[in-house]
């Protein structure tokens, strides 16, 4: 009951503290990379490594009705949560691979427990889907904006943080079995954050699908640095003949 206390609290102070915490004390130096120690560049990473370990330990103990084991490999993945994305910060020592191995291996670890919990635990289905759908939703909106270089367009906001701190505490009350009924109305109240922060997310990105939709098709654009304008090039393509080519190339045709 210690750990899942001491687990929920360094998550919510994760979700809504850290970054404050990082924008206050920005007056640190930046540390250069031959600077920084190399045990300080591999810890982050190697703590994100740990929670992907713990996912398949966690599904396991759920599955074989091992509540405490699940209940402890869960609070230790929550933990590491908590710090490896602090710590880089901290340390000045982001990485893209930490970048996308940090949500890879959270997204692992809370949808693996959601099904592992769907068998075993009556009235987790419909959150656990309503979560599960979020999550896809929201991933493909990342990429969509990424690939147009508007990656800041759907940040994570406050919605998104509060989300995540009340699904992991629910998870760990529930994989704990320490309160049922507790965990399930937590997981319920995250699930209806999930839908808030995923519209909330949509609706940033709405500019960029404006733009998109507003941004001329690739074709016509070499077209009309060609030279060439759409209804021009349609009438060339259809005038185009094969004794056209024949007469264009210098090549014989063959006999008919």
């Amino acid at each position: 009951m210690r750990i899942a206390l001491c687990s929920i609290a360094l998550l919510v102070a994760d979700a809504l503290v850290a970054p404050r915490i990082t924008r206050h004390h920005c007056w640190h130096a930046a540390t250069s990379e031959t600077e920084t120690p190399g045990w300080k560049r591999a810890t982050p990473n190697a703590l994100t490594a740990l929670r992907l370990g713990c996912v398949p330990v966690v599904f396991g103990a759920l599955r074989c009705d091992a509540p405490r084991l699940a209940c402890g490999c869960f609070a230790g993945a929550s933990i590491t949560d908590a710090f490896d994305g602090y710590l880089a910060r901290r340390w000045r020592v982001e990485s893209r691979l930490g970048a996308f191995l940090d949500p890879v291996a959270d997204k692992l670890l809370v949808v693996t427990t959601l099904v592992a919990l769907t068998a075993s635990t009556p009235g987790v289905a419909l959150p656990a889907a309503v979560i599960v759908a979020r999550e896809v939703a929201v991933s493909a909106l990342r990429e969509y904006c990424a690939d147009r270089g508007q990656r800041d367009a759907v940040a994570v906001g406050g919605a998104g943080k509060l989300k995540t701190a009340t699904q992991m505490a629910a998870l760990l009350v529930l994989t704990g079995r320490l309160a049922p009924r507790a965990g399930l109305g937590l997981l319920q109240v995250s699930a209806a954050l999930a839908l808030y922060s995923g519209a909330l997310l949509f609706a940033q990105a709405r500019p960029v699908f404006a733009a998109s939709d507003a941004a001329p098709d690739a074709s016509m654009t070499i077209l009309d640095a060609l030279g060439f304008r759409s209804d021009e090039a349609s009438a060339a393509a259809a005038s185009w003949t094969t004794d056209s080519w024949f007469s264009a190339s210098g090549a014989v045709p063959p006999p008919k």
